[in-house]
């Protein structure tokens, strides 16, 4: 096998990695509830019943989170790609040889 289909298989398995812990991550998230403020607003997304309270999160941190983790599956996404051309030239390469 050429270089470029060993480079693709490493990019397919480093991105395919990276995007099945991001949609792990998300799947494992689902049922957790946050609270959050919106221009000086406070908005629960918990349903609890009346007179108790719950612990907020900090919200620049979650935002944060989310902007690194939406660059890095994106980044995933690209490189998968990437990998996947790699490997489908090595072996149009290959055949035609």
């Amino acid at each position: 096998m050429s270089y470029r289909g060993i480079k693709g298989i490493v990019q397919i398995v480093g991105g395919g990695l990276v995007t099945a812990a991001g949609a792990i991550l998300i799947a494992l998230q689902w049922g957790n509830h946050a609270e959050f403020s919106f221009f000086g607003r406070n908005y629960s997304i918990r349903f609890l019943p009346q007179g108790q309270t719950t612990d907020g999160i900090n919200t620049a941190m979650l935002m944060l989170a989310s902007a690194v983790g939406g660059v890095a599956m994106a980044a995933a996404m690209w490189l998968l790609v990437r990998g996947i051309l790699a490997v489908r030239r090595s072996r149009a390469n290959k055949t035609d040889a």
